[in-house]
């Protein structure tokens, strides 16, 4: 599970890449199933394919 720390650096991380980011709401839950949207896992996936 991510620290509230570990978000800010990633999005800190977003920030200076020129990737702009926003978020929506914060949930915790202990299946990781959950934790993506189909379409968010797609998305994902087919970034690290391309090398982003």
């Amino acid at each position: 599970m991510a620290s509230n720390e570990q978000l800010s650096q990633f999005t800190d991380e977003l920030a200076a890449a020129g990737i702009p980011s926003r978020v929506q709401s914060l949930t915790q839950s202990r299946d990781s199933n959950e934790l993506l949207t189909d379409r968010q896992q797609e998305f994902i996936t087919e970034a690290v394919k391309r090398g982003l």
